[in-house]
């Protein structure tokens, strides 16, 4: 995952892991005196790899079906792999696979897009865009183009009036190098247009938004924010809201204790490899 991105959302433990650590805590507050006997830990394996825990999570939930994950390598499609989601039209055959791998004597954790076609979306809280980002906001899924010296073909093919609001640096149909497009994608078309020439936008349900997403009922009324920066580049940071926003990424890393959620499809997962020392 880019470095630029900030760390995922934390991976919520299953509900008796809470309960059996809620209780712990309760003793331990309990207890009026600490010695040397009582510090005892919980024995973990030092030698191996940590185990993964995948929730698959159900429909309008972060709960979900708990898959521990022991091998080196675990894949997810529609009609191949460890885990099958054969309902999900938007998942490819094999759409990803999760392994681990070992640099410097460390091991980590990689989910690794399998040139899907609808791709590998992991949540974030802030994320800089850049050309071809795509982001999935509530219910919208959009993508951002940068006009390079060669336009574009999904930029050139788009007129003055396609924009929202009417562009004012059109050249006969169409934009100068830097310009900035942020698209809705309907079923793999650009459909709404905005040409991105203030320093702000807010993308939201409510009527005061700027990119308006007025009957999608899994966005908040202010859900995101796009800034620019001094030097130019967008940054989209997601308000305090359930759904969340989603980042497009080919590969997301994984150290030991790190966790994340991520998306395929319209399936919703939550990961988490091991825990800190």
């Amino acid at each position: 995952m880019n470095d630029d991105a900030p760390p995922p959302t934390q991976l919520e433990s299953d509900e008796e892991v809470q309960r059996v650590q809620a209780e712990l805590r309760r003793q331990a507050k309990g207890s009026a005196k600490t010695t040397a006997d009582n510090d005892e830990k919980m024995f973990r394996p030092t030698a191996r790899p940590p185990v993964a825990l995948l929730v698959v999570c159900d429909d309008g939930k972060d709960s979900g079906e708990a898959i521990r994950i022991r091998g080196d390598r675990f894949s997810i499609g529609r009609t191949e792999g460890d885990l099958q989601i054969t309902h999900d039209e938007m998942i490819s055959s094999r759409h990803l696979a999760i392994h681990r791998q070992s640099v410097a004597g460390q091991t980590r954790l990689c989910v690794t897009d399998l040139q899907s076609r609808n791709g590998l979306f992991v949540r974030v809280t802030k994320a800089p865009l850049m050309h071809d980002a795509e982001v999935l906001i509530g219910g919208g899924h959009y993508k951002m183009d940068i006009v390079r010296e060669e336009v574009p073909e999904t930029v050139a093919m788009a007129g003055v009036e396609d924009l929202l609001p009417a562009s004012t640096k059109a050249l006969e149909g169409q934009h100068l190098p830097g310009a900035v497009i942020f698209s809705e994608i309907v079923a793999g078309r650009a459909e709404a247009r905005t040409m991105l020439d203030r320093q702000r936008y807010v993308i939201g349900r409510g009527e005061d938004c700027d990119i308006q997403r007025p009957r999608d009922p899994f966005t908040r009324m202010q859900h995101a924010v796009l800034t620019r920066s001094e030097r130019g580049t967008w940054v989209i940071e997601s308000g305090n809201t359930i759904n969340g926003i989603w980042l497009r990424v080919p590969q997301i890393v994984l150290n030991v204790g790190k966790s994340c959620e991520f998306r395929i499809g319209e399936q919703r997962f939550r990961l988490k490899f091991g825990r800190r020392t």
